[in-house]
C-alpha cells in the first residue's frame, strides 16, 4: 500500500500495480481525492501525483428570521453548526443543526423559522378583545370583566409571550371586594367581614364587654370598595354583677 499525505492507494489482489494500470486513491476521514484514479507509470511514478485536500463546506444560505452560530465563508467537514431563530420566533421543523459532509453540502435542509402564536384564552366571568382564534408573539389583548368583577391576577391588559402563553393561564374575574375600613372604625370592633361590591355583612365585637344599645352592626360594600354602617351603632358597657350565695 502507498501511502502518501492524508491518505493512500487501495491494494489490488495481489498487491501491487503494474505499468500503467490505474488505482483508486482513497482518502482519509474529513479528506477527498483531487481525482478519483491515479495510474502507474512506467517509472514507477503515479501520474496524476495522489492528493487527498481537505473536505470544506461553503457557509449554509442565510434563512428568514433567524441565523448560524458560525460567521467563515467556508467550514471543515464535521463542522457542526446550530441555527437559531430570532425572538418571537421558533424551529418549525426541527432542523437543529447542519453538519458539513463529505459531497460539501451540509447536512438536512434550511430551518424555517415561525413566529411564536398563542391560543384563544379562556376568561372565567369574563371575556377578552379582539377575538381570533390565534395571535402572534407580542399581540396584546384587553380583559374586560363581568359588572362588579376584577381580574383575580395580573393586570387587564395581557400580551402574547415567547413561551406561547399569556403570561399566566389563570384568568379569571372574581368579585371585587372592599379593601377599605376606614368609614366603620371603632375601638369596640373585633373583626369585619369580607365584602364584595354591593354585599351587606355584620362586625363583630365584644359581646362579652359591650352591648348594642342604637343603631346596627350590619355593613355594606359601596362601588368605591369602602365600607360604610348600614346605621352607626352605639355600644354600651355591661356592668359586672357580683351575686352573692345565702346558704340557710
Amino acid at each position: 500500500m502507498s501511502k502518501f499525505a492524508n491518505g493512500h492507494i487501495a491494494n489490488n489482489s495481489w498487491g501491487y500495480y503494474k505499468a500503467n494500470e490505474t488505482a483508486p486513491i482513497m482518502c482519509n476521514t474529513g479528506f477527498e481525492p483531487s481525482t478519483a484514479f491515479t495510474r502507474c507509470t512506467s517509472s514507477r511514478l503515479w501520474n496524476p501525483e495522489p492528493t487527498c485536500i481537505p473536505i470544506t463546506c461553503n457557509h449554509p444560505d442565510a434563512f428568514i428570521n433567524g441565523q448560524y452560530n458560525g460567521s467563515y465563508a467556508t467550514y471543515n467537514f464535521g463542522t457542526v453548526l446550530v441555527p437559531t431563530c430570532g425572538k418571537g420566533f421558533f424551529i418549525s421543523n426541527s432542523i437543529h443543526e447542519r453538519i458539513c459532509e463529505r459531497s460539501n453540502v451540509w447536512s438536512g435542509s434550511d430551518p424555517l423559522c415561525e413566529i411564536i402564536k398563542c391560543s384563544r384564552p379562556t376568561v372565567l366571568n369574563g371575556l377578552f378583545i379582539p377575538i381570533q382564534n390565534f395571535y402572534n408573539y407580542n399581540t396584546q389583548i384587553t380583559i374586560v370583566c363581568n359588572t362588579n368583577l376584577e381580574i383575580m391576577n395580573g393586570p387587564l391588559i395581557r400580551i402574547c409571550q415567547e413561551d406561547g402563553t399569556w403570561g399566566s393561564e389563570n384568568l379569571q374575574c372574581v368579585k371585587i371586594m372592599c379593601n377599605d375600613t376606614s368609614a366603620v372604625k371603632h375601638e369596640s370592633i373585633d373583626s369585619y367581614p369580607r365584602l364584595a361590591i354591593g354585599e351587606i355583612g355584620s362586625v363583630f365585637y365584644n359581646s362579652t364587654v359591650l352591648y348594642l344599645q342604637n343603631g346596627s352592626v350590619d355593613v355594606y360594600c359601596s362601588m368605591e370598595r369602602k365600607m360604610f354602617w348600614i346605621s352607626i351603632p352605639d355600644f354600651g358597657k355591661l356592668c359586672n354583677v357580683l351575686i352573692d350565695f345565702v346558704i340557710t
